[in-house]
């Protein structure tokens, strides 16, 4: 009888223990792309990553004009805003942005092989709006093709957008 009582105060305290973690568990149900194309940006904190590729921050995001056609030219970023569907509200939520270049891949002065996807960790808040793209920045860049931008939560793809990158 005693035995018992302490494995069933043992078992409310794990239990209690336990609940804060879950009310604050994070479910994300998807990703809602509300717009794409050819967009504007201040950029920030601009940095190389080891293939080469810069990697930045960007503010004042402003959308120029809903295509998946993209002019293969200096200066120009691609991409899309969307929102993430989950629970709760306002939490960060940790997504796999996978860049997936045209067949044949980038030619990177900064890698001994062509590149074939650039992958980067993102965390944008469930019900937020967010922007995620590619910027053409150097001449290695101006790859015509598909250009396919991914969103993925471990194993599970929440979005996809592909655009083509034309020669002018």
């Amino acid at each position: 009888m005693k035995l018992a009582r302490v494995l069933a105060c043992l078992a409310i305290t794990v239990t209690a223990l336990a609940l804060p973690g879950l009310a604050n568990a994070q479910r994300v149900e998807r990703l809602q792309i509300t717009e794409y194309g050819i967009y504007t940006a201040d950029t920030s904190n601009a940095r190389r990553d080891a293939a080469g590729v810069v990697q930045n921050s960007v503010t004042n995001i402003r959308h120029a004009t809903t295509t998946t056609m993209v002019p293969a030219e200096n200066g120009v970023r691609f991409g899309f805003r969307y929102r993430v569907i989950g629970t709760p509200a306002g939490q960060a939520v940790t997504l796999k942005k996978i860049v997936i270049f045209p067949v044949g891949g980038l030619k990177s002065p900064h890698s001994s092989t062509p590149l074939l996807t650039n992958e980067r960790t993102i965390a944008p808040m469930i019900g937020e709006t967010s922007y995620t793209g590619y910027s053409l920045t150097d001449p290695w860049e101006f790859v015509p093709g598909t250009w396919t931008i991914q969103l993925w939560e471990g194993n599970r793809k929440l979005a996809e957008q592909r655009f083509t990158v034309v020669a002018r």
